[in-house]
């Protein structure tokens, strides 16, 4: 009996031990959840400050990428890109609705559009073509530097009439 005796004081020292242990450990779990939140609130303070430096570099590429976007198609046009700074922001430079535009506020920037000249080509002269043709049958034909040095090459290295009358008819 003395051993059912001891069994029983063992198992409520355990229990009064535990008791015990968990009344000294509870201001810690109390604190450690404290900790938790700091740590939660900090984190989402954190996660937000990340939010709006992406969103504001989000804003500054876009800028940058319309900014190139117009000054390119106005570029193609052959008009000034200077004129980019009165385009509407919300207008997409690509689509008809800034043809109209352009065709409607062309007076006001001295531009020149396609359907009053013409020619499809803005900014290009009948004259100016015609000459760029002429350059362009001239020089079709032309040797160049490169081949001249070229053929006198081969010229000099020939050691028969057959090797010059292949490089004459080019087979």
């Amino acid at each position: 009996m003395s051993n059912n005796n001891q069994d029983w004081y063992d198992d409520f020292e355990d229990d009064f031990l535990e008791d015990d242990l968990d009344e000294q450990q509870a201001p810690q779990r109390r604190s450690s959840g404290d900790d938790v939140v700091k740590k939660l609130r900090r984190s989402d303070r954190a996660k937000e400050k990340r939010i709006k430096e992406l969103e504001s570099e989000l804003g500054s590429l876009r800028k940058n990428q319309r900014e190139l976007s117009v000054k390119s198609v106005l570029e193609n046009k052959g008009i000034s890109p200077k004129i980019a700074a009165f385009i509407p922001q919300d207008m997409d430079v690509n689509s008809t609705e800034f043809d109209s535009w352009l065709n409607e506020y062309s007076d006001v920037f001295g531009v020149s559009t396609a359907s009053e000249e013409g020619e499809g080509q803005p900014g290009i002269s009948q004259e100016d073509l015609a000459t760029l043709r002429q350059m362009d049958v001239v020089t079709s034909g032309a040797l160049s530097p490169d081949r001249e040095e070229d053929l006198m090459l081969r010229l000099s290295q020939a050691s028969s009439t057959d090797d010059i009358l292949s490089m004459i008819y080019g087979t």
